[in-house]
């Protein structure tokens, strides 16, 4: 008999889990800098964390090999760690010239790997190496997009100011013509109108539409947005004929945070974050 109410407790558990899972805990790296004299400090942003299933480990990965952190304390007052050298069980090389490094997090006995890598330095590389004083650091705390910023926050909750970069390709103004009129001093435009991707509102959705606007012109039959989840799965791939409409998203689609990406001719133009509810 008490076998049995046992074995009745535990089928309730499961059900109970399956109509409500718990969101999978996963890190990603959001600042990296580097001192004058070549060593490191980085900060990892812990994303949908649950206090009540602790993560077990969290490892650093680079070009040269990885390293797991040790004694870290995470809770969810504060998700972002803050790691060097001397945080980790085994020294790790990270090059200040050109690398990729990742991390991963191990709770309930699973190992959930980063969904992004930060690359740099290297020739096809988007962000070049940090100089002193400098840091690369994500605007997201997820860690998809990355710029290199001039006023490092490790520690501390990134935000936008002093974030840099070179803007590469064909510039359109608003009404989809390149942006070619010349002064003698240059380029004649408004750089605080100046925004090259997409947005879509409302943000967080919560239906099924989603309405969306593309900055760059839609010349091409192989232009998408294409929504992935956090593991970079694809889920949804959408046809973009306009440079403004409505996306229907799937039924199935469940509630979490999901990546897009502006597709035209097989090249990533930008990239976005979307909240489904």
């Amino acid at each position: 008999m008490k076998l049995k109410f046992v074995l009745l407790l535990l089928f309730i558990s499961i059900l109970r889990a399956g109509a409500n899972p718990l969101p999978s805990t996963s890190a990603a790296i959001s600042e990296l800098q580097f001192r004058s004299d070549g060593s490191w400090i980085l900060e990892i942003a812990i994303n949908d964390y649950y206090e009540g299933m602790p993560i077990e480990e969290i490892w650093i990965k680079s070009n040269s090999g990885e390293s797991m952190i040790r004694n870290f304390v995470i809770d969810s007052s504060h998700l972002l760690l803050v790691v060097e050298n001397d945080s980790l069980t085994t020294p790790l090389f990270i090059n200040p010239l050109q690398d990729t490094v990742s991390c991963a997090v191990k709770w309930n006995g699973y190992t959930q790997p980063s969904y992004t890598q930060l690359t740099y330095g290297y020739p096809s590389s988007n962000i070049r190496a940090p100089k002193t004083g400098q840091s690369i650091a994500s605007y997201f705390p997820d860690g998809f997009w990355y710029s290199i910023t001039k006023f490092p926050s490790i520690g501390f909750a990134n935000d936008s100011t002093g974030m840099m970069g070179t803007v590469k390709g064909m510039i359109y103004d608003k009404n989809g013509l390149p942006l070619v009129n010349m002064s003698n001093k240059g380029l004649a435009f408004d750089y605080s109108s100046l925004y090259i991707g997409f947005t879509f509102f409302p943000q967080p959705v919560k239906q099924q539409l989603l309405n969306y606007e593309i900055s760059i012109p839609v010349k091409s039959a192989e232009t998408y947005l294409i929504f992935r989840n956090m593991n970079g799965q694809e889920i949804y791939r959408f046809l973009v004929t306009e440079n403004k409409g409505v996306i229907t998203l799937p039924e199935n689609i469940k509630n979490g945070a999901y990546i897009v990406q502006l597709i035209a001719n097989k090249k990533n133009y930008a990239t976005n974050k979307l909240i489904v509810q």
